[in-house]
């Protein structure tokens, strides 16, 4: 029996199952995008979802019921042989987690089974975050019984000792950027390792309205993260902002969270004339959408060199394209870099330390909303960054691991 679905023929008792130790019930810009990779894969596959975090917490609602989320502690490897009966799948595919000896355990038993999805290049992240400790961080960490940090280091241990003994016994990988992919071929010699970017569910953002920008509009800026980490590079727009001395006025709206560091320069600017910053916490999707439609800039990503990343498929830079929204970033996005179309839609600044260039946004925000049709950029994203155009190639890819 066979099942055809547009390209791909495959059996029909082709089972997958999406494993993801997300950990943070809180990392919901992840937690959506697991969820609607696993939706859109089930067009193709029998597919199944498991979800492990550290404590179950305000998990968003409407979660498929062939997505289960489970609270895990202790060996995460153990819980998974005992939630998912892995063989009854055909594949595995895997948020990678980090080299471990439970991992490496769990590749032995179930070899050349396991898919890995590569996010990040894990040996510089796990440094950079270890590095982000001060001396009495460490200290506190040690006479209160807390394990964090030397973890972390046991962890970095690990990626570098057995890393590539781990991805030797997968069945392969996907990598989110070319630079990863790249990261991880040097890791394993043989590792098979293709890269499919991001995608995002273009139907769950909604049309906004299109601002007017003449010479006497403020300049409305977006910025939305769902963690407060120094890639994201927030202080590089608020010393911008700060720095700005022209007439016209300058508005920030902060959704989501931002490192405490960034407070005082946010009260000085508050404090200034023409510049205003309304820092709103964590909202609902949908009062995101409806303030972006006041706004005339979404800020990326402005801080990935500190990872260290030069590529990225931010999730944040896909919401603008949907929304409409034209954007500011520093790094070289997957999709927007091999396409032409998109070059007149967003304003790239160098990845460097170097503030923002407010009166330079502003020429660029008068040419894009004067010379341009900005809602051409949701018309590219549901060509170029959907979920759909991304999950059909990741089902390709999938079949094509399945026949090795």
């Amino acid at each position: 029996m066979w099942k055809i679905v547009g390209f791909i023929t495959s059996s029909d008792f082709m089972k997958i199952v999406y494993v993801g130790m997300i950990r943070r019930s809180s990392a919901r810009g992840v937690i959506k995008k697991v969820i609607s990779k696993i939706q859109f894969l089930s067009t193709y596959y029998d597919i199944d979802g498991l979800l492990l975090f550290d404590e179950l917490r305000d998990l968003p609602s409407g979660i498929p019921i062939n997505i289960r989320c489970e609270q895990t502690k202790g060996n995460s490897f153990i819980a998974i042989q005992n939630l998912v009966d892995i063989e009854s799948y055909d594949l595995v595919i895997m948020r990678y987690p980090g080299a471990s000896k439970g991992l490496l355990r769990f590749l032995k038993t179930f070899p050349k089974k396991v898919i890995f999805e590569h996010n990040s290049i894990e040996e510089k992240e796990k440094l950079f975050y270890l590095k982000s400790f001060s001396i009495k961080d460490y200290l506190y960490q040690l006479t209160h019984w807390k394990w964090t940090i030397i973890k972390g280091w046991i962890q970095l241990y690990h990626e570098k000792k057995i890393g590539s003994k781990c991805l030797a016994l997968a069945k392969g990988g996907i990598g989110v950027t070319n630079e990863i992919a790249s990261y991880e071929r040097s890791r394993c010699k043989n590792y098979e390792i293709q890269v499919i970017a991001n995608g995002i569910d273009v139907s769950k953002v909604p049309l906004r309205e299109i601002p007017v920008f003449v010479s006497t509009s403020p300049l409305i800026l977006f910025f939305s993260s769902g963690s407060a980490n120094d890639w994201h590079g927030i202080d590089r727009l608020l010393n911008g902002i700060y720095n700005y001395q022209g007439n016209r006025e300058i508005k920030l709206y902060i959704v989501g969270l931002y490192l405490n560091e960034n407070q005082k320069l946010i009260d000085q600017i508050n404090a200034s004339r023409n510049k205003s910053i309304e820092c709103l916490g964590l909202i609902e999707s949908s009062q995101a959408f409806q303030l972006s439609s006041h706004c005339h800039l979404g800020i990326g990503s402005l801080g990935l060199h500190r990872i260290p990343l030069s590529e990225a498929c931010t999730l944040k830079v896909r919401e603008y394209c949907a929304m409409s929204l034209p954007f500011v970033l520093s790094h070289t996005d997957v999709d927007t870099a091999k396409n032409e179309k998109f070059k007149s839609f967003f304003y790239q600044i160098p990845a460097n330390e170097s503030a923002v260039d407010i009166e330079e946004m502003i020429d660029f925000t008068e040419k894009v909303y004067n010379q341009k049709d900005v809602r051409i950029l949701r018309e590219l994203c549901e060509k170029y960054m959907s979920v759909e155009v991304k999950m059909k190639e990741m089902a390709r890819l999938l079949s094509d691991y399945a026949k090795k």
